[in-house]
């Protein structure tokens, strides 16, 4: 699949950088579980779009390169004029347009870095409240092992059921997590398993550790914070208010 992308408007950084890490932030989402009339990454708290809260812990971290973001192909020009310029988000070198899925978006993100990076984050653009230090973190481990990905233990009790809705049976927890993003991996890991998916025409990819997984690529997780939740569903935005406002200033202030 070809990345589509924009011609790289005034302001935004060029990819120079040979080596070192980028991170690619999918956020093309239609943001219809939400009902929202625009994309759930768009939307803003006290004026700041909680995409450019997840923006900038990447730019704040020092960990990272360059950053990638993939939206809606009508959103390119949207997403570079009130999303990155105006939050003097330097790190973001292209804005591409995404696909229907979400690894198909990841893939475009990948394709536009042209392998000049050896190493990859991939983070969901509706989690805001990720923060530098939690980035660092998964940074520093990833180069260690070939996969990471951050994540914390099942406290609820997490039970399958049928299309019925009745309950088919209770999972042992012990040993169960919740995965998050961001996730690292090596760049030939992932553009081998994003190409595989997108030949091979994979419908069910949830995150990018389970396409490395079918390659037999162990994933480590490291301990993040519970509070990187994912911006899905309308009372999303109303759990973490005080967390979300506080980075909005923080945001306004710089």
């Amino acid at each position: 699949m070809n990345a589509k992308t924009a011609k790289k408007p005034r302001g935004l950084r060029s990819a120079s950088d040979e080596g070192g890490v980028a991170a690619i932030i999918p956020a093309a989402g239609s943001g219809l579980r939400m009902g929202l009339d625009l994309p759930k990454q768009f939307l803003k708290v006290e004026g700041v779009p909680l995409l450019s809260m997840t923006l900038r812990a990447f730019q704040d971290c020092p960990l990272v390169d360059s950053i990638f973001l993939v939206v809606p192909s009508d959103d390119i020009e949207y997403a570079e004029r009130e999303i990155v310029r105006p939050f003097g988000l330097s790190k973001v070198c292209k804005v591409i347009a995404g696909g229907a899925l979400r690894h198909q978006s990841v893939l475009a993100g990948l394709e536009a870095t042209e392998g000049r990076y050896p190493f990859i984050l991939v983070h969901d653009g509706v989690r805001p409240l990720v923060d530098a230090e939690t980035i660092s973190e998964v940074i520093k481990t990833g180069k260690k092992f070939q996969a990471v990905t951050v994540g914390y233990p099942a406290a609820d009790t997490i039970k399958e059921i049928n299309a019925n809705h009745e309950v088919v049976r209770t999972l042992d927890r012990r040993g169960l997590w919740l995965v998050q993003t961001p996730q690292f991996f090596r760049y030939s890991d992932l553009i081998e398993a994003h190409r595989k998916a997108d030949k091979e025409h994979w419908e069910d990819v949830t995150d990018d550790c389970l396409l490395v997984e079918r390659l037999g690529i162990k994933v480590r997780i490291v301990v993040g914070p519970r509070n990187n939740i994912k911006m899905t569903y309308p009372e999303d935005k109303d759990l973490l208010p005080s967390l979300l406002s506080s980075r909005a200033s923080k945001i306004k202030d710089n």
